[in-house]
């Protein structure tokens, strides 16, 4: 003890320094841990918290650390995170944000993750504002717990034994089971484009299951129906056989007369030929023809007496046609003209129609050219033959 200082004073100093030293280690620690700094506490609240997630630990949005965690609890079967954001950081994220609780590493220490949403909120995170629905990935004594139920489900001894004979069925053909593995990963892509088109079908095909659920009473009834049909025809084969017998010497006095009328029966075919080409090719004409012929035989019913009694005759006197000569009036079959109706029907208002010329050998409608053309027979030969 130095001299002039006392022993009770050195006592004083020891204990001041003490508490100094404890003090400014409590404040580091206290400072550190983010006690001193302002925050804004929400609550997360999780199935659980999983190993290794301990009080300090980050908070954090996008890879930037925006917080710690205070406190983990456990509060009505679920797992309660007391989280201390920044104020500032808080201001910016919404109140329907999502949570994570990621591991560092696998066996390392956990730190919880805030998901953005898809669609943020028009509010923010604040003091005692809650987040729920939090994930929480597998975890290494989910793996062991896992494989401890396999373990006890099945024999080791087997499973080293399927393991040895996978191993030797594989050994060599490497090559052969990644070419494998290709073309399943091929045919898996090529199935999971058409899942949509299942998905769609698969209702249908209930739809006609139901329909066809329906209708199986019915169907039930036709095929008991058909079984009656099949036992009557059973019961009735000599009478069906007889039948079909009948029918039998029928086509054979069916083909004896075709084969007696064939000769004759071409013969008239290809006779009648000539005569229904030109039928055929007159064809458009037949309406009109018949309907005139109609139209006559009003008129002739008004003439000859049909509309009332007596006969009304309206006539004139003309001159004959010109002599005939020869060879000019010889008769000629070529009239080849189109089928028509030549105006027909007619009506008050139509024009006259004019003469049509057919090829038949005949000049009554020539051109005048003499005395003969002009006054026509017997007077034209009569008076021009004196004058000769």
């Amino acid at each position: 003890m130095r001299p002039g200082i006392s022993q009770r004073r050195a006592v004083l100093l020891g204990i001041s320094a003490v508490v100094a030293f404890v003090l400014a280690w409590t404040g580091a620690i206290a400072s550190c841990s983010g006690d001193f700094i302002a925050s804004t506490q929400v609550y997360l609240y999780s199935d659980r918290a999983g190993l290794l997630m301990e009080p300090g630990s980050d908070v954090k949005v996008r890879g930037v650390v925006v917080g710690r965690v205070s406190a983990v609890d456990f509060d009505n079967d679920r797992a309660k995170l007391t989280l201390d954001l920044k104020p500032v950081q808080a201001q910016r994220i919404p109140a329907n944000v999502g949570a994570e609780l990621a591991p560092t590493t696998l066996f390392g220490r956990k730190f919880v993750t805030l998901v953005w949403p898809d669609v943020p909120a028009s509010t923010m995170l604040s003091d005692g504002s809650v987040i729920d629905g939090s994930k929480v990935p597998v975890e290494v004594n989910d793996t062991f717990d896992a494989l401890l139920a396999v373990l006890e489900t099945i024999e080791p001894q087997k499973v080293n034994a399927t393991l040895t004979a996978l191993g030797t069925a594989l050994d060599g053909h490497g090559g052969r089971f990644g070419d494998l593995m290709v073309t399943t990963d091929r045919y898996l892509a090529q199935f999971n484009d058409a899942i949509p088109t299942l998905q769609r079908d698969i209702p249908l095909l209930a739809d006609n299951l139901d329909t066809f659920a329906a209708a199986t009473p019915d169907f039930m009834n036709t095929i008991r129906n058909l079984s009656t049909t099949g036992n009557t025809i059973v019961e009735k084969q000599a009478s069906l056989s007889a039948f079909l017998l009948s029918f039998t010497t029928f086509g054979n006095t069916g083909e004896a007369f075709v084969d007696a009328s064939s000769t004759p029966l071409i013969g008239a075919v290809e006779a009648l030929e000539p005569t229904l080409r030109v039928l055929a090719e007159q064809s458009p004409s037949f309406p009109c023809f018949l309907s005139a012929l109609n139209q006559d035989r009003k008129f002739l019913e008004r003439a000859l007496g049909g509309g009332r009694p007596g006969l009304n005759v309206l006539s004139t006197v003309l001159l004959g046609d010109a002599p005939y000569s020869y060879p000019k009036d010889l008769p000629v079959n070529g009239a080849n003209d189109a089928p028509s109706c030549y105006g027909y029907p007619y009506t008050q208002d139509s024009p006259p129609v004019g003469h049509t010329h057919f090829n038949t050998g005949t000049t009554v409608y020539g051109p005048i050219r003499g005395p003969e053309d002009l006054l026509g027979n017997p007077f034209s030969a009569l008076i021009y033959g004196l004058t000769r």
